[in-house]
Protein backbone atom coordinates (compact mmCIF):
# COMPACT_ATOMS: atom_id res chain seq x y z
CA UNK A 1 0.00 0.00 0.00
CA UNK A 2 1.24 3.64 -1.32
CA UNK A 3 2.16 6.79 0.91
CA UNK A 4 0.11 8.31 -1.73
CA UNK A 5 -2.76 6.09 -1.29
CA UNK A 6 -2.93 7.17 2.73
CA UNK A 7 -2.45 10.61 1.58
CA UNK A 8 -5.53 10.67 -0.32
CA UNK A 9 -7.71 8.83 1.99
CA UNK A 10 -6.72 11.29 4.75
CA UNK A 11 -6.81 14.89 2.28
CA UNK A 12 -9.84 13.13 0.49
CA UNK A 13 -12.08 10.72 2.69
CA UNK A 14 -11.09 12.22 6.55
CA UNK A 15 -10.49 15.87 5.81
CA UNK A 16 -13.46 16.89 4.07
CA UNK A 17 -16.92 17.29 5.73
CA UNK A 18 -19.84 14.73 4.43
CA UNK A 19 -20.58 11.23 4.71
CA UNK A 20 -20.59 9.65 1.43
CA UNK A 21 -23.72 7.53 0.50
CA UNK A 22 -26.16 9.71 2.31
CA UNK A 23 -29.01 9.15 1.23
CA UNK A 24 -31.36 12.08 -0.71
CA UNK A 25 -34.90 10.72 0.86
CA UNK A 26 -36.52 12.43 3.87
CA UNK A 27 -35.71 11.36 7.28
CA UNK A 28 -37.77 8.54 8.82
CA UNK A 29 -39.84 7.71 12.03
CA UNK A 30 -38.42 7.75 15.20
CA UNK A 31 -39.54 3.91 15.84
CA UNK A 32 -37.19 3.55 12.51
CA UNK A 33 -34.58 5.21 14.85
CA UNK A 34 -35.16 2.43 17.65
CA UNK A 35 -34.96 -0.15 15.21
CA UNK A 36 -31.20 1.19 13.84
CA UNK A 37 -30.26 1.32 17.45
CA UNK A 38 -31.32 -2.15 18.30
CA UNK A 39 -29.64 -3.37 15.10
CA UNK A 40 -26.51 -1.52 16.28
CA UNK A 41 -26.37 -2.63 19.12
CA UNK A 42 -26.72 -6.46 18.15
CA UNK A 43 -24.21 -5.97 15.74
CA UNK A 44 -22.03 -5.06 18.49
CA UNK A 45 -22.94 -7.76 20.90
CA UNK A 46 -21.82 -10.00 17.78
CA UNK A 47 -18.45 -8.47 17.16
CA UNK A 48 -17.91 -9.01 21.06
CA UNK A 49 -18.72 -12.70 21.01
CA UNK A 50 -16.48 -12.89 18.02
CA UNK A 51 -19.49 -13.78 15.48
CA UNK A 52 -18.72 -11.91 12.21
CA UNK A 53 -20.89 -12.58 9.61
CA UNK A 54 -23.75 -12.38 12.15
CA UNK A 55 -22.54 -9.32 13.15
CA UNK A 56 -23.03 -7.63 9.44
CA UNK A 57 -26.30 -8.74 9.06
CA UNK A 58 -27.11 -6.92 11.92
CA UNK A 59 -24.60 -3.92 10.49
CA UNK A 60 -26.01 -3.74 7.50
CA UNK A 61 -29.46 -3.02 8.57
CA UNK A 62 -28.30 -0.52 11.17
CA UNK A 63 -26.82 1.32 8.63
CA UNK A 64 -29.33 0.83 5.86
CA UNK A 65 -31.93 2.85 8.32
CA UNK A 66 -29.12 5.04 9.94
CA UNK A 67 -28.19 6.18 6.10
CA UNK A 68 -31.75 6.69 4.86
CA UNK A 69 -32.32 8.81 8.30
CA UNK A 70 -29.26 11.09 7.94
CA UNK A 71 -28.73 9.80 11.39
CA UNK A 72 -25.12 10.64 11.64
CA UNK A 73 -24.36 9.66 15.08
CA UNK A 74 -25.63 6.52 14.27
CA UNK A 75 -23.67 6.47 10.62
CA UNK A 76 -20.43 7.10 12.62
CA UNK A 77 -20.89 4.37 15.25
CA UNK A 78 -21.67 1.78 12.44
CA UNK A 79 -18.74 2.29 10.15
CA UNK A 80 -16.36 2.27 13.25
CA UNK A 81 -17.98 -1.39 13.98
CA UNK A 82 -17.63 -2.26 9.97
CA UNK A 83 -13.62 -1.07 11.02
CA UNK A 84 -13.68 -3.07 13.47
CA UNK A 85 -14.64 -6.43 12.05
CA UNK A 86 -12.49 -5.39 8.82
CA UNK A 87 -9.46 -4.88 10.88
CA UNK A 88 -10.05 -8.26 12.16
CA UNK A 89 -10.44 -10.21 9.42
CA UNK A 90 -7.50 -8.52 8.25
CA UNK A 91 -8.57 -5.67 5.71
CA UNK A 92 -6.78 -3.03 6.65
CA UNK A 93 -7.54 -0.98 3.26
CA UNK A 94 -11.37 -1.38 4.42
CA UNK A 95 -10.63 -0.85 7.92
CA UNK A 96 -9.01 2.28 7.28
CA UNK A 97 -11.94 3.59 4.92
CA UNK A 98 -14.18 2.49 7.11
CA UNK A 99 -12.91 4.33 10.46
CA UNK A 100 -12.40 7.43 8.10
CA UNK A 101 -16.05 7.29 7.44
CA UNK A 102 -16.77 7.13 11.27
CA UNK A 103 -14.42 10.14 11.41
CA UNK A 104 -16.45 12.03 8.87
CA UNK A 105 -19.67 11.60 10.17
CA UNK A 106 -18.85 12.81 13.44
CA UNK A 107 -17.25 15.89 12.19
CA UNK A 108 -19.70 16.49 10.23
CA UNK A 109 -22.42 16.43 13.59
CA UNK A 110 -19.21 18.25 15.78
CA UNK A 111 -19.15 14.80 17.84
CA UNK A 112 -15.82 15.17 19.88
CA UNK A 113 -16.24 12.15 21.48
CA UNK A 114 -16.92 10.22 18.85
CA UNK A 115 -14.29 11.61 16.56
CA UNK A 116 -11.12 10.78 19.02
CA UNK A 117 -12.34 6.97 18.83
CA UNK A 118 -12.17 6.98 15.71
CA UNK A 119 -8.67 8.73 15.03
CA UNK A 120 -7.52 6.49 17.80
CA UNK A 121 -8.47 3.54 15.29
CA UNK A 122 -7.01 4.97 12.46
CA UNK A 123 -3.84 5.73 14.43
CA UNK A 124 -3.67 2.32 15.66
CA UNK A 125 -3.64 1.25 12.22
CA UNK A 126 -1.44 3.23 10.51
CA UNK A 127 1.25 2.09 12.94
CA UNK A 128 0.00 -1.60 12.18
CA UNK A 129 0.76 -0.96 8.24
CA UNK A 130 4.34 1.07 8.89
CA UNK A 131 2.60 5.00 7.97
CA UNK A 132 4.15 6.49 10.93
CA UNK A 133 3.69 9.82 9.71
CA UNK A 134 -0.29 9.61 9.35
CA UNK A 135 -0.30 7.60 12.78
CA UNK A 136 1.03 10.18 14.34
CA UNK A 137 -0.73 12.95 13.02
CA UNK A 138 -3.93 11.28 14.12
CA UNK A 139 -2.67 10.72 17.28
CA UNK A 140 -1.71 14.26 17.90
CA UNK A 141 -5.03 15.60 16.56
CA UNK A 142 -6.90 12.55 19.22
CA UNK A 143 -5.01 13.92 21.69
CA UNK A 144 -6.41 17.62 21.26
CA UNK A 145 -9.50 16.98 20.85
CA UNK A 146 -9.16 14.54 24.13
CA UNK A 147 -7.20 17.26 25.95
CA UNK A 148 -9.94 19.36 25.21
CA UNK A 149 -12.69 17.48 26.39
CA UNK A 150 -11.09 16.48 29.19
CA UNK A 151 -11.35 12.77 28.50
CA UNK A 152 -8.37 11.11 30.47
CA UNK A 153 -8.96 7.57 28.99
CA UNK A 154 -8.90 8.79 25.13
CA UNK A 155 -5.95 11.00 26.03
CA UNK A 156 -3.96 8.43 27.04
CA UNK A 157 -4.85 6.31 24.32
CA UNK A 158 -3.23 8.99 21.79
CA UNK A 159 0.12 9.29 24.24
CA UNK A 160 0.37 5.70 24.07
CA UNK A 161 0.31 6.00 20.13
CA UNK A 162 2.24 8.66 19.70
CA UNK A 163 4.95 6.60 21.87
CA UNK A 164 4.21 3.83 19.57
CA UNK A 165 5.01 6.12 16.77
CA UNK A 166 8.25 6.78 18.21
CA UNK A 167 9.19 3.87 19.21
CA UNK A 168 8.76 2.43 15.38
CA UNK A 169 11.20 5.53 14.63
CA UNK A 170 14.01 4.49 16.80
CA UNK A 171 13.26 7.56 19.54
CA UNK A 172 13.03 4.89 22.68
CA UNK A 173 13.49 8.23 25.19
CA UNK A 174 11.02 9.95 23.86
CA UNK A 175 8.67 7.18 23.31
CA UNK A 176 9.19 6.00 26.67
CA UNK A 177 8.18 10.07 27.91
CA UNK A 178 4.49 9.30 26.04
CA UNK A 179 4.05 5.86 27.54
CA UNK A 180 4.93 7.32 31.23
CA UNK A 181 2.42 9.97 31.08
CA UNK A 182 -0.05 7.49 29.28
CA UNK A 183 0.59 5.25 32.45
CA UNK A 184 -0.06 8.08 34.54
CA UNK A 185 -3.25 8.67 32.88
CA UNK A 186 -4.47 5.04 32.82
CA UNK A 187 -3.75 4.62 36.74
CA UNK A 188 -5.57 8.13 37.43
CA UNK A 189 -8.40 6.68 35.69
CA UNK A 190 -8.53 3.01 37.31
CA UNK A 191 -8.17 1.50 33.98
CA UNK A 192 -6.13 -1.58 34.39
CA UNK A 193 -6.20 -2.99 30.94
CA UNK A 194 -4.60 0.25 29.25
CA UNK A 195 -2.43 0.48 31.81
CA UNK A 196 -0.71 -3.56 31.81
CA UNK A 197 -1.08 -2.60 27.52
CA UNK A 198 1.07 0.48 28.13
CA UNK A 199 3.49 -1.54 30.15
CA UNK A 200 4.01 -4.11 27.49
CA UNK A 201 4.80 -1.08 25.54
CA UNK A 202 7.50 0.09 27.99
CA UNK A 203 8.92 -3.53 27.89
CA UNK A 204 8.86 -3.28 24.12
CA UNK A 205 11.12 -0.18 23.88
CA UNK A 206 13.62 -0.78 26.42
CA UNK A 207 13.63 -4.16 25.15
CA UNK A 208 14.79 -2.18 21.59
CA UNK A 209 16.97 0.31 23.84
CA UNK A 210 19.19 -3.02 25.32
CA UNK A 211 17.67 -2.82 28.57
CA UNK A 212 16.47 -6.58 28.92
CA UNK A 213 16.12 -6.23 32.78
CA UNK A 214 13.94 -3.16 33.07
CA UNK A 215 11.92 -5.02 30.06
CA UNK A 216 11.28 -8.01 32.10
CA UNK A 217 10.13 -5.75 34.47
CA UNK A 218 7.45 -3.97 32.95
CA UNK A 219 6.51 -7.39 31.19
CA UNK A 220 6.32 -9.28 34.01
CA UNK A 221 3.95 -6.32 35.79
CA UNK A 222 1.56 -6.30 32.83
CA UNK A 223 1.81 -10.40 33.01
CA UNK A 224 0.15 -10.16 36.06
CA UNK A 225 -2.29 -7.37 35.85
CA UNK A 226 -3.67 -9.34 32.75
CA UNK A 227 -3.81 -12.81 35.31
CA UNK A 228 -5.55 -10.92 37.27
CA UNK A 229 -8.37 -9.26 35.38
CA UNK A 230 -8.44 -11.69 33.79
CA UNK A 231 -7.70 -10.42 29.84
CA UNK A 232 -6.31 -13.29 27.86
CA UNK A 233 -5.19 -10.75 25.29
CA UNK A 234 -2.89 -8.68 27.57
CA UNK A 235 -1.38 -11.94 28.94
CA UNK A 236 -0.71 -13.71 25.35
CA UNK A 237 1.14 -10.16 23.99
CA UNK A 238 3.13 -9.87 27.48
CA UNK A 239 4.21 -13.88 26.74
CA UNK A 240 4.98 -13.38 23.40
CA UNK A 241 7.13 -10.22 24.27
CA UNK A 242 8.71 -12.46 27.03
CA UNK A 243 9.49 -14.92 24.89
CA UNK A 244 11.41 -12.60 22.23
CA UNK A 245 13.72 -11.02 25.28
CA UNK A 246 14.31 -14.74 26.01
CA UNK A 247 15.14 -15.97 22.60
CA UNK A 248 17.24 -12.22 22.16
CA UNK A 249 19.26 -13.46 24.65
CA UNK A 250 19.83 -17.29 23.67
CA UNK A 251 17.82 -18.65 26.50
CA UNK A 252 15.51 -20.88 24.48
CA UNK A 253 14.70 -22.96 26.68
CA UNK A 254 12.98 -20.26 28.88
CA UNK A 255 11.82 -18.73 25.57
CA UNK A 256 9.83 -22.00 24.76
CA UNK A 257 7.39 -21.81 27.84
CA UNK A 258 6.27 -18.39 27.40
CA UNK A 259 5.70 -18.94 23.45
CA UNK A 260 3.99 -21.70 23.66
CA UNK A 261 1.63 -20.12 26.60
CA UNK A 262 1.09 -17.60 24.11
CA UNK A 263 0.37 -19.79 21.66
CA UNK A 264 -2.56 -21.81 23.33
CA UNK A 265 -4.50 -18.38 24.34
CA UNK A 266 -4.17 -17.56 20.52
CA UNK A 267 -5.59 -20.82 19.04
CA UNK A 268 -8.50 -20.75 21.77
CA UNK A 269 -9.35 -16.79 21.65
CA UNK A 270 -8.71 -16.26 17.50
CA UNK A 271 -6.14 -13.98 18.15
CA UNK A 272 -4.39 -14.42 14.54
CA UNK A 273 -2.16 -11.47 14.69
CA UNK A 274 -0.20 -12.08 18.23
CA UNK A 275 -0.38 -15.95 17.49
CA UNK A 276 1.71 -15.40 13.95
CA UNK A 277 3.92 -14.02 16.87
CA UNK A 278 3.92 -16.70 18.94
CA UNK A 279 4.37 -19.24 16.71
CA UNK A 280 7.71 -17.10 15.25
CA UNK A 281 9.24 -16.91 18.81
CA UNK A 282 8.36 -20.71 19.06
CA UNK A 283 10.16 -21.46 15.26
CA UNK A 284 13.30 -19.58 16.03
CA UNK A 285 13.31 -20.98 19.80
CA UNK A 286 12.92 -24.55 18.60
CA UNK A 287 15.08 -24.29 15.82
CA UNK A 288 18.25 -22.64 17.97
CA UNK A 289 17.84 -26.23 20.49
CA UNK A 290 18.53 -27.78 17.67
CA UNK A 291 15.02 -29.06 15.98
CA UNK A 292 15.47 -27.60 12.61
CA UNK A 293 12.40 -29.01 11.16
CA UNK A 294 10.04 -28.49 13.90
CA UNK A 295 11.23 -24.89 13.83
CA UNK A 296 10.86 -24.20 10.19
CA UNK A 297 7.23 -25.49 10.25
CA UNK A 298 6.90 -23.14 13.07
CA UNK A 299 7.92 -20.58 10.79
CA UNK A 300 5.90 -21.07 8.02
CA UNK A 301 2.70 -21.33 10.33
CA UNK A 302 3.82 -17.81 11.28
CA UNK A 303 4.16 -16.31 7.74
CA UNK A 304 1.24 -18.03 6.85
CA UNK A 305 -1.21 -16.07 9.59
CA UNK A 306 1.03 -13.09 9.34
CA UNK A 307 0.07 -12.73 5.70
CA UNK A 308 -3.50 -13.40 6.11
CA UNK A 309 -3.86 -10.44 9.11
CA UNK A 310 -1.69 -8.30 6.68
CA UNK A 311 1.54 -7.80 9.28
CA UNK A 312 3.92 -6.64 7.08
CA UNK A 313 6.74 -6.15 9.73
CA UNK A 314 5.76 -9.93 11.20
CA UNK A 315 6.18 -11.04 7.62
CA UNK A 316 9.23 -9.27 7.01
CA UNK A 317 10.72 -10.26 10.28
CA UNK A 318 9.77 -13.84 9.71
CA UNK A 319 11.01 -14.15 6.08
CA UNK A 320 14.56 -12.92 7.29
CA UNK A 321 14.25 -15.71 9.92
CA UNK A 322 13.99 -18.00 7.19
CA UNK A 323 16.45 -16.89 5.20
CA UNK A 324 18.85 -17.53 7.88
CA UNK A 325 17.59 -21.09 8.29
CA UNK A 326 18.11 -21.56 4.64
CA UNK A 327 21.49 -20.75 5.06
CA UNK A 328 22.34 -22.83 7.63
CA UNK A 329 20.62 -25.49 6.17
CA UNK A 330 22.80 -24.62 2.64
CA UNK A 331 19.70 -23.98 0.63
CA UNK A 332 21.07 -20.66 -0.94
CA UNK A 333 18.12 -20.25 -3.56
CA UNK A 334 15.40 -20.26 -1.02
CA UNK A 335 17.40 -18.35 1.13
CA UNK A 336 17.90 -15.51 -1.79
CA UNK A 337 14.27 -15.15 -2.11
CA UNK A 338 13.42 -14.81 1.52
CA UNK A 339 16.05 -12.20 1.49
CA UNK A 340 15.31 -10.44 -0.88
CA UNK A 341 11.30 -10.18 -0.02
CA UNK A 342 12.07 -9.16 3.62
CA UNK A 343 14.47 -6.54 2.70
CA UNK A 344 12.07 -5.18 0.52
CA UNK A 345 9.74 -5.05 3.04
CA UNK A 346 11.96 -3.22 5.41
CA UNK A 347 12.56 -0.87 3.19
CA UNK A 348 8.98 -0.33 2.56
CA UNK A 349 8.32 0.20 5.97
CA UNK A 350 11.31 2.43 7.01
CA UNK A 351 13.00 -0.15 9.25
CA UNK A 352 16.81 0.48 8.33
CA UNK A 353 18.18 -1.71 11.35
CA UNK A 354 16.55 -4.76 9.89
CA UNK A 355 17.06 -3.88 6.33
CA UNK A 356 20.52 -3.48 6.99
CA UNK A 357 20.40 -7.46 8.23
CA UNK A 358 18.60 -8.75 5.10
CA UNK A 359 21.50 -6.79 3.07
CA UNK A 360 24.44 -7.88 4.99
CA UNK A 361 23.54 -11.64 4.46
CA UNK A 362 22.26 -10.66 1.29
CA UNK A 363 26.08 -9.51 0.21
CA UNK A 364 27.47 -13.05 1.64
CA UNK A 365 25.83 -14.82 -0.83
CA UNK A 366 27.11 -12.86 -3.73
Amino acid sequence: MSRVWFAWLLGGLLLVPGCAGMSSEPPLTLEDRTRAIKSLEQARARITRGNLVIAKGYLHDGMTLATRGKWLDLVADGHFMLGEIWEREGNLNGAIAAYGSALAASRQIQDRARGVKALNALGNLFLDVGVYDRALEASQEALKLSTAAGDIRSKGTALNNIGEVYRFRGQHLAALEAYREALALAKEAGNTRDAAMILTNMGVVTRSAGKMDEAQRFLNEALQLGNTMPDPRIVMDAMNHLASIHNDQKQYAQAIPYAKGAEQIGRQEKFLRPLAQANLNLGIAEWQSGNQEHGRQRLTEALRLAAQVNDRYLVAFTKLTLGKLALETGDQSTARVALEDSLRLFRELARPSEASQAEALLKGLR
